[in-house]
C-alpha cells in the first residue's frame, strides 16, 4: 500500500509539473500574441500617417505632380504609338507578301 500512496505522490508531482510548465508556456504565447498585437497596430498607424502625408504632398505640389503625370503619360503614349506603327507596318508588309517568314 505504501508503494501505491508514493506512486500517486510522484504522478501528482508531475502532474503539477507539468501544468505549471503548461501555464508558463500559455502566458509565454499570450504576451508573444500580445507584442504583435501592438507591433501591428503601430505599423498600421505608421501607415496611415504615411497616406495622409502623401495626399498633403500631392495636394500642396499639384500642379506639379499633374505636370510630371502628363509628362509620363505622353512619353508612354508616343513609345506605344511606335510600336504600333512598326506593327502594322509589318503585318502590312507579311499581308502583301514583301516579307518571307524561313
Amino acid at each position: 500500500m505504501a508503494r501505491m500512496e508514493e506512486r500517486h505522490a510522484r504522478e501528482a508531482q508531475l502532474w503539477a509539473e507539468m501544468k505549471l510548465q503548461y501555464e508558463v508556456q500559455a502566458q509565454g504565447h499570450t504576451s508573444e500574441i500580445n507584442t504583435l498585437k501592438i507591433s501591428l497596430d503601430e505599423l498600421q498607424a505608421k501607415t496611415d500617417m504615411g497616406t495622409k502625408r502623401i495626399r498633403t504632398l500631392l495636394h500642396t505640389h499639384k500642379g506639379k505632380f499633374e505636370k510630371q503625370l502628363t509628362e509620363a503619360l505622353t512619353k508612354g503614349w508616343a513609345g506605344w504609338a511606335q510600336q504600333v506603327a512598326k506593327l502594322h507596318t509589318f503585318r502590312v508588309d507579311q499581308e502583301n507578301g514583301f516579307l518571307q517568314v524561313e
